[in-house]
């Protein structure tokens, strides 16, 4: 764009000097020579068909001396395809002309506009290679703006991760502390105070005993409770179902495996995936000749979902009673989910839906 306006200026600049040397004729035929053959340089870039213009405005320029009043347009053209060989060529034009047609003060004022495009055309230059760099720079930043974002996410998500992994370990350490040794001292105790019910003859102090044997019962039953529930929260529904996985790796087995849910998948959810994935598993290492097996976990809005696949023989599914299948089943129809069997020539394929209770 700043070309064109550049241009524009000189083509005004040479017409005031054009009118005041050619007739009105020659100035229009002139003027829109210079218009066509700078606009083919335009277009053109830096390659034949520009010099080929190029050259035809100095050949033509050189039966008709009025032509290089527009000579520093197309300088303009010469000097940004970089064609400095041309320049010793209008100059002689320019100094045959002085000396028969236009007169000195013409050509002094079309050598004023030359140097004057020699200018623009610099300045023009130097802006766009500036604004070059800018772009580049400005690209390589925000590139590095990207990979450095893209790298503290995962970053991010590793340290979350990571804190995550080490909290259900720790919550597993404290469910084992507390069910040998809190678990244990209460089981005692309710012995004890049970054995002291037994043998106590004082209607009074045998009824203070049952009633403390009551309250540790109770307290031994919520020991139960928050031990079974820390247990279930420190199992991790993603590495439990990978080192399920692992047990194909020895099997010449090529695995797919895709995992996309969030860490809050409910404790009844996570355990019937776990099973059916480590069933799926085990049919195939015992049953099929499969070498390629798919497993895909999926969160979305509304429901979770499991996908099982492999590429095996699945003639032995017709024998037997096919109780591995009709657990999967029982465990996904307690879940009010959708489970889907599928087999033939091309293998074997479970497709499992469970819908997200409401709060």
């Amino acid at each position: 764009m700043r070309k064109i306006t550049d241009k524009l200026l000189l083509l005004v600049c040479c017409l005031f000097v054009s009118v005041s040397v050619c007739s009105g004729a020659q100035t229009v035929v002139f003027l829109l020579l210079t218009v066509s053959l700078t606009a083919v340089c335009q277009l053109a870039g830096n390659g034949r068909v520009s010099l080929a213009s190029e050259l035809v405005f100095l050949a033509i320029s050189m039966f008709y001396p009025g032509m290089l009043c527009y000579a520093p347009v197309i300088l303009y053209d010469i000097m940004c395809d970089k064609r400095a060989y041309f320049l010793p060529v209008i100059a002689v034009e320019l100094i045959y002309t002085a000396t028969t047609d236009a007169g000195i003060p013409t050509v002094l004022m079309i050598a004023v506009l030359c140097t004057m495009s020699f200018v623009q055309m610099t300045r023009t230059a130097e802006i766009t290679s500036l604004e070059e760099k800018y772009k580049i720079s400005r690209d390589s930043f925000a590139e590095q703006n990207n990979s450095l974002s893209e790298k503290n996410r995962h970053l991010r998500e590793k340290q979350d991760n990571d804190i995550r992994v080490a909290t259900l370990k720790e919550r597993n350490r404290i469910a084992r502390e507390i069910h040998d040794n809190v678990g244990h001292l209460l089981s005692r105790s309710i012995l004890q105070v049970g054995a002291l019910c037994i043998t106590e003859q004082d209607t009074l102090r045998k009824e203070s005993l049952e009633s403390l044997n009551e309250t540790l019962n109770s307290a031994m039953t919520t020991v139960r409770q928050s031990v079974h529930n820390l247990h279930d929260d420190s199992i991790d529904l993603k590495n439990a179902v990978s080192e399920a996985i692992r047990a194909l790796e020895g099997e010449d087995i090529e695995i797919m495996y895709e995992y996309g849910m969030s860490n809050e998948v409910p404790n009844n959810v996570k355990f019937s995936f776990i099973s059916i994935v480590k069933e799926c598993v085990s049919n195939v290492v015992k049953h099929s000749n499969a070498d390629k097996v798919s497993v895909i976990l999926r969160e979305h809005p509304g429901f979770y979902q499991l996908m099982f696949e492999d590429n095996g023989d699945c003639s032995d599914i017709h024998k037997g009673n096919g109780i591995g299948l009709d657990n999967m089943k029982s465990r996904v129809d307690d879940l009010g989910g959708f489970f889907s069997v599928s087999y033939d020539e091309k293998g074997f394929r479970i497709f499992i839906t469970i819908k997200k209770q409401s709060e």
